[in-house]
């Protein structure tokens, strides 16, 4: 066993969150086609993986979703 996690986590602004009443990861299907305005970011490779930018279309219906690849240095800070 490793100290470390292969973990992901989703995120969005208190503001967008009252909008969509949204609570958890399942509330993301309220947004929908409305996912225009949403930039989901991840390591540059997730735009094409199931646990990434692909996983969110098919599972959430989220269309419109736009995605932007971060450096490795930002995927690291908490």
């Amino acid at each position: 066993m490793t100290p470390f996690s292969d973990s992901n986590a989703v995120a969005v602004l208190p503001s967008y969150a009252a909008k969509y009443h949204l609570q958890t990861i399942e509330d993301l299907k309220k947004v929908g086609t409305n996912a225009s305005s949403v930039i989901y970011g991840d390591a540059p490779e997730k735009p094409d993986h199931l646990d990434g930018l692909v996983g969110l279309k098919q599972a959430y219906g989220l269309t419109n979703i736009q995605f932007k690849g971060l450096g490795f240095g930002l995927l690291l800070r908490h």
